[in-house]
């Protein structure tokens, strides 16, 4: 009897697990579309923050498909790698505490959307700059990306100097007719160490859009198609060093006035 090599048994193994002859894991699902330009992609993955697992897609480099198989159930952030720059998902969807009444949601007031800018400048931090880049609120909750950055000296022995630079979510609820931060650790999104020399050329940015895509079937496949914005320096975060335009709804307040303003002049 002949026996067989076990390079012949993982070269059948591979073959048969790229043609798809096992099932897919328990509890799995998939999310699949299409990347466009995809010229312009280098890499797509998937985040499961509760978990810190991270996911690699499978890409059509040729028509800009792809597909994340074998998916635990979760919510996922889309982070997506061009040749000039990173573009991250982040969830910031609002929801209501079980148990609470059901109502239509309402926007939140530009003097609350104010009062949680002021709470967030006047907060005591190690690093010493802080501002808002997306913020997302209705009725009584707010939830808000923040990006904290210290560029003067730590405690941190070296000759070189550094900037350290946080992306967090932080939760905010009024209670009583008062703005709090909500108690606990802000989830951290993205953090990172660099010479300031290095940080000048630092792109990293932020979409919404790329966010809270969440799978909740074991055969669920979630259809998403993203176009890779033309201006990487719309979106809210760090692009080439420097701040990118921010992104809250009091932006585009200020700019609905500002029309109405010489409309009616």
């Amino acid at each position: 009897m002949k026996t067989v090599s076990r390079t012949k048994l993982a070269l059948l193994f591979s073959l048969l697990l790229t043609a798809g002859a096992f099932p897919s894991l328990a509890g799995a699902a998939e999310i699949r579309g299409k990347i466009s330009p995809v010229v312009r992609l280098r890499s797509l993955e998937a985040i499961e923050r509760t978990r810190k697992k991270r996911y690699q897609a499978a890409v059509d480099w040729q028509a800009g498909g792809f597909a994340l198989r074998d998916l635990p159930l979760g919510t996922y952030d889309l982070v997506v790698t061009t040749k000039d720059a990173t573009i991250e998902g982040v969830n910031l969807e609002v929801t209501q505490p079980s148990g609470a009444a059901e109502k239509s949601p309402s926007p939140l007031a530009e003097k609350d959307i104010q009062r949680i800018g002021e709470l967030i400048k006047h907060m005591k931090t190690f690093e010493e700059h802080k501002r808002i880049l997306l913020l997302e609120g209705r009725d009584n909750r707010a939830r808000v990306l923040v990006e904290l950055m210290r560029t003067g000296k730590t405690t941190l022995a070296s000759s070189k100097s550094f900037v350290v630079w946080r992306v967090e979510v932080w939760d905010y609820v009024k209670l009583y007719g008062t703005w709090r931060r909500k108690r606990g650790l802000g989830e951290v999104i993205e953090r990172k160490r660099l010479e300031k020399a290095a940080f000048t050329h630092f792109n990293w940015l932020f979409d919404p859009v790329l966010g809270g895509i969440t799978l909740t079937d074991s055969a669920e496949i979630r259809e998403f198609d993203y176009q890779i914005p033309e201006e990487l320096s719309t979106l809210p975060g760090r692009y080439q060093g420097r701040e990118s335009p921010l992104t809250r709804p009091q932006d585009e307040a200020a700019e609905e006035k500002a029309s109405a303003d010489q409309g009616g002049k």
